[in-house]
């Protein structure tokens, strides 16, 4: 009975041992979203705004730079990001400071004073959160989808290394549309943004000067990352 006890003890602790092993390799995904002081990334971008009807599109260069951390009480890092818009690379300026935080849970943006749960972890095809979770707005489904295949230059990343985030996923209809999806790459971190948020006239549409289903207001974004690396 003494033996069967101490093997008993020796199998527990085996087993014990291979599960905190197995803990502690599971894949998170934390690469998904590198964060160090000095890490830059430099996007393409064009957007389209409409407004009674109008549209106005822009093209633009945007260089988002990791300027600082702080630590939290609880040990949380915050990084600061300045955001540079301009014409080209060289004729860049100042437009706002968003920050991220990096949990062994999630990744949370806080982007114009508002914190929106970006990544959750471990990353895993068709796993949801809500991307609300730390603001005062209603719930908002975000969920993962895979990438067969992503092409960064002249390098070619495979389904295991990248990731789509669903932010919405309304199709047009004869009210809206809103299709929002960010494309991530391992140890790249965010390489797309492709946004579409319109509204349709549907009512008055004649004496408003259009006509129905045409656009009355939105925004159409597309942002493509050009360059990266670290300062």
């Amino acid at each position: 009975m003494k033996r069967f006890f101490i093997i008993s003890l020796i199998l527990t602790a085996t087993l014990s041992c291979s599960e905190e092993v197995s803990d502690l390799t599971l894949d998170q995904g934390y690469d998904f979203l590198p964060l160090q002081v000095g890490n830059f990334w430099t996007y393409q971008v064009e957007e389209t705004v409409y407004e009674v009807f109008e549209p106005v599109t822009t093209t633009y260069i945007l260089k988002e730079v990791i300027v600082d951390s702080l630590v939290a009480g609880d040990g949380t890092v915050k990084y600061l990001i300045n955001r540079y818009i301009g014409n080209t690379e060289v004729e860049l300026a100042l437009d706002s400071v968003w920050a991220v935080r990096k949990t062994g849970r999630d990744a949370v943006f806080s982007e114009n004073n508002t914190d929106l749960v970006k990544l959750v972890f471990p990353v895993s095809v068709n796993k949801t959160w809500d991307g609300n979770a730390y603001n005062t707005r209603e719930s908002q489904e975000y969920y993962y989808e895979s990438v067969d295949s992503y092409s960064l230059g002249d390098v070619s990343y495979t389904s295991s290394d990248a990731i789509r985030v669903i932010i919405e996923d309304i199709e047009q209809n004869l009210v809206n549309q809103d299709e929002r999806s960010e494309v991530y790459l391992r140890n790249v971190g965010l390489v797309e943004k492709d946004y579409i948020q319109l509204s349709f006239c549907t009512v008055n549409c004649t004496q408003k000067g259009s006509e129905v289903g045409a656009i009355e207001k939105g925004r159409i974004l597309s942002q493509k990352l050009i360059v990266y690396g670290k300062e």
